[in-house]
């Protein structure tokens, strides 16, 4: 989890000088006892000229520190203020629109949101603008508003990007300079860490955002620009002089997404799945008279089961019941087969009372099996190890058994041979020779080949294990077969119609919760474990497999179908028990629309929430807006059940959706100030931010 933040919204932070030319100006003077001045002839002021800098036509990329929507995106963006965040916190302010007292206090920065047909350079916003030098940006042309300005000798011959605004759009969308409009587009946001012994700290800052007004109405392309206000006072009250068809601004920066009205909103979505039945398995209605085979049908559809074709071993077609591992209810234990199964039909159960096969199990043996047999690697592995089992146990009956203790399994010959090294060589002969004595008929060894490796194994199967699991240590096959099985567990290479046999199990647009069946996995490695497999030295080989237990399995899940698979990729999932945080051993996308996870434990509830995107600005709905506390140790807190509505009032224009803000009468921020009993000159660019901030939505599914 992230570290949470202290954030603090400020109005504004006005620089000490803005930018333009200065003269600092030093005077002395010399004041005798009877305070007359002396030396008036040698005392001359001292004039200093002073030039304060500030960006002007261009804005460096290391000014920009985050944008909203991200460049390229696209998404479901018409609830949602773009906005630009500058590192520099009193940017906004660091130039003056006009020499005019009315703008001394107003950025002169603007966020404007533009579309098709509304930049006559770029008809399709693709973000598309004109390369000019800062000499001919104030440059006179035929029906454009230019803006009003003089560039210096050196931002003369700078490059910069400029962009003709169709008159209509820019009188509608542009921010104007009455009633505070202008200023409540840009405030300050100032992040300090909240301290805690856990994790690491987030860096704080200072910084400058700017807002635009306009929402994304109609699906298609945007381009949002940073654009320079300064020059053009005399046209940002709403109306151009006579004869203006565009106006030009110089875009410092720009980036573009796309409305995709096809989209949901998260809440609606996720309202959406969590409707109806939430367990693993078809719906069905039983009318209330029906008989015992149907109520037996229902039981076991409850349950998770489906009625499938099936072909006998035989030839014949019939039908047979199968449940996957996922299943709706928890599956009850099996008894220990009495024999391991040697193929899938082994693993069949019979229902006499109904002539039916439930063939889940068998169909779990011979999925394992088939998979193992489709990776070469694999069967390597295993067919290695195996071969080094037999090696082992020939081993041992060749040393026959011991005369107390464990059986061990002999030194091989090379160890033998070094042993006798270590010795001597020529002590080791000498010691033999000397204890050899005359050759008699041999007497019948007590363990021999063929009938007794069957004996050792019945007999002594601890050793034997003992044995092969030394060995197994040393040995690479062995570990990479456990790993290979080990991601069976977590049902990686189950085709999807194993884990979801029907496709009413899951429809479109549906969440589902389920349990793990373990016997269904167990007989899944069992069939995976088979190839090779012949005897008892084989057996006991499979049992090391599984010598060492297995990172836990899980044990229940949930697979969700919907457009957020792909629409909300970085969609948060977590679940909980009792009193702490369950582990999702897999998170993993079957398709462009199915997202499956599985859990440690059986969660007692589970978290969707929509991913964090940091700092955002929009409305809550359609029409809506939730009411926050404005101030105080719960500033920023939503307000239960207090709402604004009736936004479309709000608008100058409909149809682009932008809004009017500032102190007028029919602005947005005057009706919010009226809802928190706030005096509209009083309510400014930082209460509107904290109004506007967008909280991402999470919804819970307990555990019932």
């Amino acid at each position: 989890m992230p570290a949470p933040l202290n954030l603090h919204f400020h109005d504004a932070q006005h620089p000490g000088l803005t930018a333009g030319e200065y003269t600092v100006t030093v005077t002395q003077k010399l004041v005798s006892s009877d305070h007359t001045e002396l030396g008036q002839d040698f005392f001359r002021p001292l004039e200093q000229p002073v030039h304060v800098e500030a960006p002007r036509f261009t804005l460096g990329p290391s000014l920009v520190h985050a944008v909203n929507p991200a460049s390229g995106a696209a998404g479901r963006f018409d609830q949602t203020f773009a906005h630009c965040t500058l590192r520099q916190p009193s940017l906004p302010w660091q130039r003056v629109i006009s020499a005019e007292d009315r703008h001394k206090n107003l950025p002169w920065l603007a966020l404007l949101v533009l579309g098709p047909s509304e930049i006559h350079e770029d008809p399709a916003a693709e973000g598309l603008a004109t390369p000019r030098l800062g000499a001919d940006v104030p440059k006179p042309e035929s029906h454009v508003a230019v803006p009003a300005l003089t560039p210096t000798a050196v931002e003369a011959t700078r490059p910069c990007r400029t962009i003709d605004v169709i008159a209509d759009a820019f009188t509608q969308v542009c921010p104007r300079d009455t009633d505070d409009e202008l200023a409540h587009l840009a405030h300050v946001r100032k992040v300090k860490p909240h301290h805690s012994t856990r994790g690491e700290d987030i860096v704080e800052g200072d910084f400058a955002v700017v807002l635009a007004s306009r929402l994304p109405k109609a699906t298609g392309h945007y381009v949002a620009h940073l654009v320079s206000l300064e020059g053009h006072g005399q046209h940002l009250s709403g109306t151009l002089p006579g004869g203006t068809q565009r106006v030009r601004l110089v875009s410092l920066w720009s980036w573009t997404f796309a409305f995709d009205g096809k989209i949901r909103h998260f809440p609606a979505v996720v309202t959406r799945l969590a409707a109806g039945d939430l367990l693993l398995r078809r719906p069905l209605t039983v009318p209330m008279d029906s008989g015992a085979a149907e109520k037996e049908v229902s039981r076991r559809l409850r349950r998770g089961y489906v009625a499938l074709p099936s072909r006998m071993s035989s030839g014949e077609q019939t039908l047979a019941w199968y449940r996957g591992p996922l299943t709706p209810v928890v599956a009850p234990g099996l008894p220990e087969p009495p024999d391991p199964a040697c193929s899938g039909d082994h693993a069949a159960i019979y229902l006499p009372e109904h002539g039916m096969f439930d063939i889940s199990y068998a169909s779990a043996w011979s999925l394992g099996r088939a998979l193992a047999l489709s990776d070469a690697d694999y069967v390597a592995s295993l067919t290695g190890w195996q071969h080094t089992a037999r090696a082992v146990v020939t081993r041992m009956l060749a040393a026959g058994p011991p005369e107390s203790g464990r059986w061990q399994a002999p030194a091989s010959p090379r160890e033998r041979l070094a042993s006798c090294l270590d010795r001597g060589l020529s002590a080791s002969i000498d010691a033999a020779l000397s204890s050899a004595t005359p050759a008699e008929e041999p007497a019948a060894r007590p363990w021999g080949r063929g009938d007794h490796i069957t004996r050792l194994l019945d007999d002594r199967p601890d050793d034997v294990l003992h044995a092969l699991a030394a060995a197994g240590a040393e040995a690479g096959e062995l570990s990479e077969a456990r790993s290979w099985l080990d991601r069976l567990d977590v049902l990686e290479q189950v085709p999807f119609a194993y884990l979801v046999p029907d496709a009413g199990m899951l429809p479109p647009e549906s969440l589902r919760f389920f349990h793990i069946d373990p016997a269904w996995l167990s007989h899944l490695r069992a069939g995976a474990s088979s190839p090779g497999c012949f005897g008892g030295v084989e057996r006991l080989a499979e049992r090391t497999l599984t010598a060492i237990p297995p990172p836990l399995p899980p044990r229940a899940g949930l697979l969700l179908r919907s457009s957020l698979v792909c629409d909300c990729p970085d969609l948060v999932i977590e679940a909980f028990g009792r009193a702490e945080a369950t582990q999702i051993l897999r998170r993993a996308c079957l398709s462009a629309d199915v997202l499956l996870c599985l859990f440690e434990t059986v969660p007692k509830k589970v978290v969707l929430r929509e991913p964090a995107q940091g700092l955002h600005f929009g409305i809550d709905g359609p029409d809506t807006i939730n009411l926050r506390e404005p101030g105080g140790k719960n500033c920023g807190k939503e307000i239960p059940g207090k709402t604004l509505t009736g936004l479309t009032s709000y608008q100058r224009d409909v149809k682009r959706a932008v809004f009017t803000l500032g102190t007028g009468n029919s602005s947005l921020t005057r009706a919010l100030a009226k809802q928190h009993n706030i005096a509209p000159q009083s309510f400014k660019s930082s209460d509107l931010a904290i109004q506007l901030l967008n909280s991402p939505y999470q919804i819970t599914f307990p555990s019932a």
